[in-house]
């Protein structure tokens, strides 16, 4: 599947995570179904809401690809995306043990 325009990825991202359903995904990041008519359509892009909204439920996706088409698909596919997830994952433990600590 070409995923040329902006419309393509937002559809390919209704279909992997909604189930080609376009109301889950707009209740998900609290917008109007209607919002994605145009933007399904090709008649326009997606706003800062709709894009801002899916990076934060799915960090997974590639920004750079969901904005501009450019690959890789997913950042897990990127060497450095793990890394970087790694880090987080860490980062999180290391504030959750400091919480503990100062607790006591």
């Amino acid at each position: 599947m070409e995923l040329n325009h902006p419309a393509e990825r937002i559809k390919w991202v209704i279909k992997e995570y909604y189930e080609d359903r376009i109301a889950r995904l707009a209740k998900a990041i609290d917008i109007s179904p209607s919002a994605f008519n145009p933007i399904l359509k090709g008649n326009t892009y997606p706003s800062y809401m709709i894009v801002a909204g899916i990076m934060k439920l799915h960090p997974e996706i590639n920004p750079d690809w969901l904005i501009w088409g450019e690959e890789p698909r997913l950042r897990s596919d990127d060497p450095c995306w793990k890394i970087k997830e790694e880090n987080t994952k860490l980062r999180n433990a290391v504030n959750g043990l400091n919480k503990i600590i100062k607790g006591y």
